[in-house]
């Protein structure tokens, strides 16, 4: 019974006997299957346009859309009428009325904490990052369009004609075209700065024409659109739409500084690491197709697909995907040889040499590190800080002079030794004090003490502090 284990198990037991709680785990549960799970497996999914998981900012601001509707359907209540808490209402039957109040309340104040959080991260994405949705699908892209240029251009399409709605293959469910109008409508608050960025004021033109109806992932031959388009892959579709690849870009960030290197060197390697690494792990894949494989205690050799397995319950599996080892190396060193050899094919022509000039300027110039713009960052807070008025704090209100125990004419107890036994004595004497001859310096004060808290009375808890004021003058030796 004084097992760790049994201990867990026997409150483990405790607790599934409590209704209320298993009310709750069923909440949970229900949210999970409602809310989480489709939505959090489509935010780790491969983009549609970027092809890599976790990079859908075209998509992010829709998909907010969908799961703040989702939401707010089950708000006051709302969840009632929802077939995924249908365990949770029938939960509710074992409980006392007060129990069932108090759960209801729970659910409520748990989903409206969830809205209230979710506006919180949509803010960003429909103001800062707003020009990111208009590389959605074309209906969504045309609503957001429409909501910033509506008063600058007239837009001549009829709103009683317009689409109402459409089934999105991208998200899988049905888009409510008016809603997800006034939902951006209602976030984003910063239309004017965004009329007003560079990023508008560039591609103009193109957003008009998105706002019209063009689709700009096929704008077949329509210059603008296509210099948006390639605008918007180098500049929106390489953000990042959730953190799932922080871990994996902190090992990166370590990897460039072991051998402490200076922030730009370290950029330039990050940066050689980023742009190799997919190119060798694709070779690695498709060489590994027809490379042949040693026998092991599982299969004979031969090409993955081929073998045979020494068990018929065996499958011929694929084998790592990941580039390592002997591999590895040889795959990286083919791909830099043939690298160099294009770039010595390109080193003799004007722009080539230009553009790698401009490069290096903006790798290696201190004017383009990041260091460089964190710094001055922190000088300019510093310089606000200094400028802003500020109250008076504790030290800066005190006033008066605090005085020392010997220039109060005051000697401290604590000071007192040997040396000072006859001394102490003549101060006793004087104050009519009888004492021992043969007593030590430690009883002599403490007679002292005590005859000195008689004389200051009242003021004894303010004045007495481990000292005293010689009632004759005389001298302590050193």
């Amino acid at each position: 019974t004084e097992k760790a284990a049994n201990k867990i198990a026997s409150a483990l037991y405790s607790l599934m006997n409590e209704p209320e709680l298993e009310s709750d785990l069923i909440f949970f549960v229900a949210y999970h299957h409602y809310f989480m799970t489709p939505h959090f497996k489509f935010l780790q999914q491969a983009g549609d346009r970027s092809k890599k998981p976790g990079y859908q900012a075209n998509n992010i601001l829709v998909r907010y859309y969908l799961m703040y509707h989702d939401i707010e359907e089950l708000n006051e209540n709302g969840w009632k009428s929802q077939k995924k808490f249908e365990n949770f209402d029938k939960s509710l039957e074992t409980l006392t009325n007060e129990q069932k109040i108090r759960q209801i309340n729970k659910a409520n104040m748990f989903i409206n904490l969830a809205l209230q959080k979710l506006k919180s991260y949509i803010n960003r994405w429909a103001n800062e990052l707003f020009m990111a949705c208009l590389g959605s699908e074309k209906e969504t892209a045309q609503r957001a369009a429409l909501l910033v240029v509506a008063d600058e251009v007239d837009i001549s399409i009829n709103s009683e004609t317009r689409q109402r709605s459409f089934i999105s293959e991208v998200h899988g469910r049905e888009i409510e075209l008016d809603s997800f109008s006034s939902f951006i409508s209602q976030f984003c608050k910063d239309k004017e700065k965004i009329r007003r960025s560079q990023s508008f004021q560039q591609n103009a033109n193109a957003i008009n024409l998105i706002a019209l109806g063009a689709n700009l992932w096929s704008a077949g031959t329509n210059r603008e659109l296509n210099n948006f388009r390639e605008f918007y892959c180098k500049t929106f579709l390489p953000l990042a739409s959730n953190t799932q690849h922080v871990e994996n870009f902190v090992k990166e960030a370590s990897l460039v500084s072991e051998t402490g290197l200076t922030e730009k060197m370290r950029s330039v390697l990050a940066i050689l690491r980023s742009s190799v690494a997919r190119p060798v792990a694709r070779e690695y894949k498709e060489n590994a197709k027809i490379r042949i494989l040693s026998a092991n205690q599982h299969s004979t050799g031969g090409i993955k697909g081929q073998r045979q397995m020494t068990s018929a319950e065996q499958k011929d599996e694929d084998i790592r995907s990941n580039p390592s080892g002997a591999p590895r190396t040889t795959e990286f060193l083919s791909y830099m040889e043939i690298f160099n050899k294009e770039c010595e094919r390109q080193g003799n022509q004007v722009e080539y040499k230009e553009k790698c000039d401009r490069i290096k300027e903006q790798l290696i110039s201190d004017n383009c590190q990041f260091s460089e713009k964190r710094h001055a960052k922190k000088l300019e807070a510093f310089k606000k800080s200094q400028e802003k008025p500020k109250a008076p704090n504790k030290s800066q209100l005190a006033c008066g002079v605090d005085h020392t125990p010997l220039t109060l004419g005051r000697i401290q107890y604590g000071r007192l030794g040997k040396a000072n036994i006859a001394a102490l004595k003549m101060e006793l004497r004087t104050r009519d004090i009888q004492f021992e001859e043969g007593l030590n310096v430690t009883g002599l004060k403490k007679l002292l003490k005590e005859h000195e808290l008689k004389r200051l009375e009242s003021d004894a808890a303010e004045s007495f502090k481990s000292s005293f004021g010689p009632m004759t003058q005389w001298i302590i030796d050193d």
